[in-house]
């Protein structure tokens, strides 16, 4: 799985590494999808519930993550 250097700074910021650590880079990427976005939103947002709100908001408006790319 391919991530953003945006995304892998806030998953090892999440498990107390540098961002720069790579040591755990492998778990990481082996992470559920929906979990990786949930902890991305934990680390930016300062709760992990952002990405449920925001996945809700979207489905009622028919919105697809390509859609705003």
């Amino acid at each position: 799985m391919k991530l953003s250097g945006s995304m892998m700074a806030a998953l090892r910021g999440r498990r107390d590494l540098d961002e720069n650590d790579t040591s755990q880079d492998d778990e990481i990427r082996a992470m559920p999808p929906a979990e990786i976005v949930r902890e991305c939103a934990a680390w930016k947002m300062g709760d992990s519930y952002w990405a449920v709100i925001f996945a809700e908001w979207m489905r009622a408006a028919g919105c697809k993550a390509e859609d705003l790319l």
